[in-house]
């Protein structure tokens, strides 16, 4: 008798699960009020129905990276962790259209159940920060953790040449030339929400030694969190 192989699910399976996750945790937009009201809200339905599509679209082809390294899908969408972690991140993904944050999201959620992921809480304090931070957040970070790394994969820019004494700013201007021309101001205020969030453990200002702006400033947190946003692969 011939023994046919259970069919692995594809991705249309997997759309299908995980849109029916976020079906059971999401509620619909009331429809009430006014015809000004309810027009508005069914053209944001429609935006939010978009949005969302979008993000299933980018979602549904890491879980077979889930699949690859843990097994069967259908056992995964049981774990309360995962579960957390798509309700969480499906509701920031509702609210932006940065691609950098969404792909922090997809990260996070294949993070959420890895070999020595982070426990609830530190992963609810991370999916606050995606929240809460910017792309030009991350970056900056991702900059502030490895300053020589940063410049080693971006030929393009001018690497500060630092005397008897070297600064952050100047580091950071030459490092994100985008954020330089915002003004010094517009820069303190976005290190000062790593600084808030405790992600690094300096201050901006002052002047030090030549080689102490290259040197790492990220906290044990600030690192976590880059794990949990990056691609596991």
């Amino acid at each position: 008798m011939l023994v046919m192989e259970p069919k692995p699910p594809n991705d249309s399976d997997r759309s299908h699960a995980i849109k029916r996750i976020v079906e059971m945790g999401i509620a619909a937009i009331p429809v009430v009020g006014g015809p000004l009201q309810i027009s508005f809200q069914e053209a944001a339905g429609r935006k939010l129905a978009e949005r969302r599509e979008k993000w299933f679209a980018g979602l549904v082809p890491r879980l077979a990276e889930l699949e690859e390294r843990f097994g069967d899908f259908a056992h995964l969408a049981d774990e309360d962790a995962f579960f957390d972690a798509v309700m969480r991140a499906t509701r920031i993904a509702d609210q932006t259209s940065r691609q950098e944050k969404l792909e922090a999201l997809r990260n996070a959620v294949i993070n959420s159940v890895a070999p020595g992921a982070p426990d609830a809480d530190r992963q609810q304090l991370h999916f606050d920060l995606i929240d809460q931070l910017t792309p030009t957040h991350f970056r900056m970070l991702h900059l502030l953790n490895d300053p020589s790394g940063w410049f080693d994969d971006r030929p393009e820019l001018t690497r500060p040449q630092f005397g008897m004494s070297s600064s952050r700013p100047t580091l950071i201007e030459h490092a994100m030339p985008d954020l330089a021309v915002q003004g010094r101001e517009v820069m303190e205020r976005y290190y000062g929400l790593l600084g808030s969030g405790g992600l690094v453990n300096a201050s901006l200002g002052g002047m030090m030694t030549a080689q102490g702006a290259w040197q790492a400033i990220t906290t044990n947190f600030g690192r976590e969190f880059l794990a949990f946003i990056q691609n596991p692969g």
